[in-house]
């Protein structure tokens, strides 16, 4: 299903799962009511990779200063999509 599509697209690039859920809902094959949950997903993952690679590579420190704001950044698209339900 597409949730798991983008979700799994987002773990290398959101920028492309966006883009498949735009022109899915541009064609018609796609309604937005799926396609918005599906982009969550999406950027849920990427921020998931994110988040381990700031640790990864940037060590406690730095991801003590980046995790949350990513985790932020999450939660608004996802809090703006609940209150457009």
């Amino acid at each position: 299903s597409l949730p798991w599509v983008l979700a799994l697209t987002g773990l290398g690039d959101v920028h492309a799962a966006a883009a498949s859920a735009a022109q899915l809902v541009a064609i018609g094959q796609a309604d937005s009511a799926v396609a918005l949950p599906a982009l969550l997903a999406a950027l849920a993952s990427n921020s998931l990779v994110k988040c381990v690679v700031a640790g990864w590579r940037g060590g406690v420190a730095f991801a003590v200063l980046t995790v949350p704001w990513i985790v932020l950044m999450v939660a608004a698209f996802g809090i703006t999509l609940w209150l457009h339900a």
